[in-house]
């Protein structure tokens, strides 16, 4: 039972990581209201 609820943490987590991937400007930087997301390093 341990194993299925990790690998829906897991398969959840690939899901916001490509969703925030996605997201990015082409730098690895998010655009947010503000600007940019200051915590994605600079290219």
């Amino acid at each position: 039972m341990f194993i299925l609820v990790l690998l829906g943490v897991l398969s959840l987590a690939g899901v916001v990581a490509s969703i925030a991937a996605f997201r990015t400007d082409g730098y690895g930087r998010v655009p947010t209201r503000t600007g940019y997301d200051t915590r994605a390093p600079a290219p």
